[in-house]
């Protein structure tokens, strides 16, 4: 999306035709508390107006009063996490508002800026002006009529309501003779008719859903008819859940269905999705992956519904891997099935992800992994209009539903040849839509946060031409050097983004060979720590813990001085523009033009080493930060030592913590400089045969052009680097890593609906979410914050406990069903102690999976099979064994060391394997489903990789394949796990939305005083154990999630499931006392006990153990929890205890 924002028109200097009294206010009529001259004073009056616009905009918002906190919080992007029951007016309002005024100011520092200059004005002159002043508490403010130029009230209304209009509305121009805009004009259609409706799109929706009789589902075939006569809908209510009689019927504009897995949730949307497209309305269907969207393509194509999947630019792999997938299922089936009709079979979901381009040369054989971006459009006249890879965009035309996943609707945009205005999919396909359909929302709310967390390697040890391995700086160095020369000299931005890539190259250049060589790399591994991250904040406050003395105001006071605001302006020093222009041409010049080699034969005591030379480094930014030092009384510790060469020693590494600070400041900042200067080179590779160029830049812009994406809440140590451990090319290197934190992706998943309907002035598109899991069970990655409001039941998933029925009919019940789950907690012991893999130093966890492994082997697996063996023998039904682990690296380790004679093994393949699916090894995902036909006795698998979106059946049943699950270990975020340790923070935002009552500036005072001392908490807290309760509660939370999904991989068609916990840290002081010599007779995993240990009363507490954490989650008193887990409730309550 484009729109003239405030900075932009700052940027193209086109703000005093937009203000009408700009050039009014020139420096006789705005006179500042410190008069300026031309640039700086210019400067100061765009703040101010900036500022008074922003102010504006909250004043709209709140009122006459509010405080400076109810500013920042509603700049957040995210207003009803903060601010309760906004009316649709003032959201409206707020939002065209963040839209049009927040890019100026480019984080929240900026903003505060700028709005404390403003309210810090305070000359007799300027207050006629201003019309928003600072109360004497300092903290709230006041809004007065100006005394001056009040027609400018009405110029900011008209600027925040219409600015984005008046440029949508305005006439776009085809900016070449191929392009079409059929997908442009189809949306402005589409606009037009959800603006005439006189009524909600909601209510609309509603109106024909209920109109759904038997006769309808009938007509969409017996497994339709049969699946909804079993099906029950209710309204979960705040106290209660009560029958709905309007069975298809959405709650509001955020319908949150919950059911158990195997519920019929997929009948019960399918129904919905047919009875919509028969009266032509659209949908947006967003799924976890591509496997998933062809599922979903196929189911709607055999009820006739027109469907397009749209996906990214790499349609070879899915086309090839789908064809291979089908012709392996006709194999197994023993059909005579040609190629040719598998392809035409399958003819709408080949035809949907072709790629192939009409005009596009015969590729050489060494490219044919490029031949997907072998297109030239440029050539094309009109043959995009049957282009076999615009094929999908096309399909949309004549599409009732849409389907895609996360990834595809946020890092891809429409062609320009469709859209004029080259919008992202997202924002395309919900203005094109009249609802949004979420599979597995918890899922997908996981993909949305994922999305705006990016590890970047900035460089590697290998050339630039070295596609594979090369990192950014090799690919930014590859794009300088396609670049004409003439543009070069003809276009500055072009020219500033040639000579920031070359002293971001020499940069890292000189980081290597300082610190990352060999040789040279103990100050990093004792100071900064391989794969831990850091930013430039952090560093400085590691800075300040071991070289600088706690300070104090003064000598005469024995009073501490706040570190925060002294590491604030050491930090400001080091990010400050013409400071990084200083360093760079002062300092980082010494360390760029040193010559090891360079001795000068006429003054060989001249000669400086390159110790000498950092240290001239350092003490040139001491002298520059003197003024710092003397403003807070700063007294560096006295580095002592008896021996003058450790003293030394100890000097050169604080002379080495600033220079690595200095240089990675110069990073951070020419980094960003970079960044924001990619569009200019966007030409330059937009039709470049190189993927990994494309990637590079594209992956930064897409997410920039998502309407109103909140930014990172604070500036998170997620946002910084990381020192990891690589090999390349048989070398060990150590390569640095930027992680990009860029936006909160569950916030643009749930409010971009709302968003684009306002920016738009359109009616909102309501919002249908499904999931088994998504309630709030305190996960930090799967709990959503639009709580449950329909739960759907099946009438074949008897529940255990029923409150209508009798003892005598529950008693029978029980034993006419098998008990749905049975959950064995197994304790393993060697001649080494007990068996763990959960919390296992890198040294010892290869050894210790082995150890468990060999225990499976010899103590665990015999009996499974054998029970497998005897359920085939009882009721002719072949099933399997399913282990699961929490990475890759742990699954091929059990796979290695899993040993049974005549049983066949396989693990599911995933990306983090690092090898191509070898046939003998891995299963793809694309045959997972076919598991049982494969004769696979036993799968292993990362846990996430397998827990959702498969129905995996024995043959020729309709009852699952897996019969026993083995839970390998639990789980707990890596350092590099990036993603959950974001999914912390979010949750936080999350539980502030969920809020009944909120106080604005209060909860956002407090909720950014607890994110902060979260994050220093994920710093230092490694272990389980030492984690504070509400970090256990979300761990316990995000993997009790996966266990319920993973289970219902187990339970389709009614089938027993038999979960087996096999590391004893999921109950560590259960198992210790299970060693005690003492038969303590356990037969459960305990909470708290006293015994008896040589004559004195001991106490085991296991109270916050996983394990138990999983019960506490079981709450028995919330009738939603009850009706949802009945099951786990059960198995949890009736575990067994296995000591080995």
């Amino acid at each position: 999306m484009n729109n003239r924002s405030f900075y932009e028109l700052h940027r193209d200097n086109n703000l005093k035709e937009i203000y009408s009294f700009w050039e009014e206010f020139d420096k006789k009529i705005l006179i500042f508390d410190n008069p300026s001259e031309g640039k700086v004073f210019d400067i100061k009056k765009t703040s101010f107006i900036y500022a008074e616009h922003v102010l504006f905009s909250a004043y709209y918002v709140y009122g006459e009063k509010f405080k400076v906190e109810d500013v920042l919080a509603l700049y957040t992007s995210m207003p009803e996490t903060f601010i309760s029951n906004m009316d649709e007016m003032k959201y409206n309002f707020a939002v065209k508002g963040i839209y049009y005024l927040k890019s100026f100011s480019r984080n929240e520092r900026e903003l505060l800026t700028n709005i404390k200059f403003y309210l810090n004005q305070k000359n007799d002159i300027i207050t006629k002006f201003k019309m928003f002043f600072l109360n004497e508490d300092k903290q709230t403010i006041n809004f007065k009529s100006p005394d001056f130029y009040s027609e400018r009230i009405g110029i900011y209304i008209n600027l925040i309501e219409n600015s984005f209009s008046k440029h949508l509305n305005s006439e776009k121009k085809p900016g070449s003779k191929v392009d079409d805009n059929r997908i442009g004009q189809e949306i402005t259609n589409k606009l037009k008719e959800k603006r005439s409706y006189h009524e909600s799109i909601l209510k609309n929706i509603n109106n024909i859903l209920d109109t759904i009789d038997d006769s309808f589902i009938e007509n969409m075939g017996e497994k339709y008819k049969y699946q909804n006569d079993k099906i029950k809908v209710y309204d979960v209510l705040k106290d209660s859940i009560i029958y709905s009689e309007n069975k298809f019927r959405l709650n509001e504009f955020y319908t949150h269905l919950a059911g158990k897995t195997g519920a019929g949730k997929t009948v019960y949307t399918d129904i919905i999705i047919n009875k919509l497209a028969k009266e032509n309305k659209r949908m947006l269907i967003i799924t976890d992956n591509t496997i998933n969207s062809k599922h979903y393509k196929e189911r709607l194509d055999k009820l006739g519904i027109k469907s397009t999947i749209l996906t990214g630019k790499k349609r070879n792999h899915y086309i090839e891997r789908y064809y291979k997938s089908k012709r392996q299922n006709v194999l197994l089936e023993n059909k005579e099935e040609g190629a040719l009709k598998s392809i035409i079979l399958n003819e709408s979901i080949i035809n949907n992800l072709d790629y192939f381009c009409s005009e596009a040369k015969e590729p050489e054989e060494s490219d044919y992994d490029q031949i997907d971006v072998k297109r030239d459009c440029s050539k094309c006249k009109d043959g995009f209009l049957k282009c076999g890879y615009y094929n999908m965009y096309r399909e949309m035309i004549d599409s009732n539903v849409i389907i895609a996943t996360a990834k595809t609707l946020l890092l891809s945009k429409m062609p320009r040849i469709f859209d004029l205005e080259e919008r992202t999919l997202f924002e395309i396909c919900i203005l094109y839509s009249d609802l949004m359909i979420i599979d597995e929302v918890d899922e997908i709310q996981k993909e949305f946060d994922g999305a705006f967390i990016d590890e970047i390697k900035i460089y590697s040890g290998n050339a630039v031409d070295d596609t594979y391995s090369r990192g950014d700086i090799e690919s930014l160095l590859k794009i300088v050097n396609n670049i004409d020369r003439l543009d070069i000299s003809t276009k500055s931005v072009v020219n500033e983004f040639k000579k920031d890539v070359r002293i971001l190259d020499n940069i890292v250049d000189i980081l290597i060979v300082l610190f990352l060589n060999k040789g040279n790399q103990d100050f990093i591994r004792e100071s900064i720590g391989v794969n831990k991250s850091f930013n430039l904040i952090s560093l400085i406050e590691l800075f300040f813990e071991k070289y600088i003395r706690k300070m104090q105001v003064n000598q005469m006071e024995n009073r501490k001085v706040n570190n925060k605001s002294v590491i604030n302006d050491y930090y400001n020093f080091f990010v400050n523009e013409d400071t990084i222009k200083y360093i760079t041409s002062k300092y980082f010049k010494l360390l760029e033009e040193y010559d090891v080699d360079k001795v000068n034969l006429e003054n060989e005591e001249g000669y400086e080493s390159i110790e000498e030379v950092c240290h001239k480094i350092y003490n040139g930014l001491m002298k520059d930060l003197k003024e710092l030092n003397n403003k807070y009384n700063i007294r560096f510790k006295i580095l002592r030592d008896s021996k003058k060469s450790l003293k030394t020693e100890k000097e050169e590494m604080r002379t080495k913590f600033l220079i690595f600070i200095m240089l990675i400041s110069l990073i951070d900042s020419y980094y960003k400089n970079v960044r924001r200067r990619l569009r200019s080179v966007v030409p330059y590779v937009k039709e470049s045969k190189d993927n990994g160029l494309r990637d590079l830049v594209f992956r930064y812009l897409y997410k920039e052009d998502i309407p109103l994406v909140p930014e990172s809440f604070l500036e998170s140590f997620i946002s910084g680097y990381t020192l990891t451990e690589e090999k390349e090319t048989n070398k060990n290197i150590l390569v640095l890593k930027k992680n990009n934190y860029t936006g909160i992706g569950r916030e643009v998943l749930f409010n971009t609906t709302k968003n684009l309907a306002a920016l738009y002035d359109t009616k909102q598109i309501p919002m249908f979410m499904a999931s088994a899991t998504s309630i709030d069970t305190k996960s930090s990655l799967y709990t959503i914050k639009y709580k449950v409001n329909r739960l759907l039941e099946n009438d074949n998933q008897k529940r255990i406990s029923d409150a209508s029925l009798t003892r005598k009919e529950l008693k029978k019940l029980k034993r006419k069903n098998k008990i749905p789950i049975i959950l064995k907690c197994h304790i393993f012991k060697d001649e080494k102690g007990l068996c763990f893999i959960s919390g296992s130093s890198n040294d010892k966890e290869k050894d210790n999976i082995q150890r468990i492994t060999t225990q499976l082997n010899n103590k665990l697996l015999p009996d499974l099979i054998k029970d497998l063996y005897n359920y085939y023998d009882e009721n002719k039904i072949k099933k399997g064994i399913l282990i699961t682990a929490s990475s890759a690296r742990i699954a091929k380790v059990i796979f290695d060391n899993i040993n049974i004679n005549g049983v066949t093994k396989k693990m599911l393949w995933i990306p983090a394997f690092n090898e191509e699916p070898n046939k003998d090894i891995y299963i793809e995902k694309s045959n997972v489903e076919r598991i049982s036909d494969l004769g696979i006795d036993i799968l292993i698998a990362v846990i996430k990789s397998i827990s959702r979106g498969y129905n995996i059946m024995a043959s020729n049943t309709n009852e699952a394949y897996f019969r026993h699950i083995i839970i390998a270990n639990r789980y707990l975020p890596s350092p590099s796990d990036n993603l959950t340790i974001i999914s912390y923070l979010h949750d936080y935002l999350t539980r502030q939305f969920m809020k009944d009552k909120k106080k604005i500036s209060i909860d956002f005072k407090v909720l950014k005083k607890t994110l902060g001392k979260l994050q220093v908490k994920l710093k230092f807290q490694d272990t389980y154990n030492s984690k504070d309760d509400d970090i256990k509660n979300m761990i316990a939370g995000n993997m009790f999630a996966d266990l319920c999904q993973l289970k219902g991989r187990a339970q389709r068609g009614g089938a027993q499931c038999i979960i087996h916990i096999i590391d004893s840290k999921f109950y560590w002081e259960t198992a210790i006392l299970s060693q005690e010599k003492e038969d303590i007779g356990l037969s459960k995993v305990i909470d708290k006990i006293d015994f008896y240990k040589d004559g004195e009363v001991k106490c085991a507490d296991d109270t916050d153990c996983i394990f138990n954490k999983f019960k506490n989650i079981l709450d028995k008193n919330d009738p939603l929890v009850v009706r949802l887990f009945d099951d786990m409730i059960e198995a949890f309550e009736n575990h067994q205890l296995i000591v080995h």
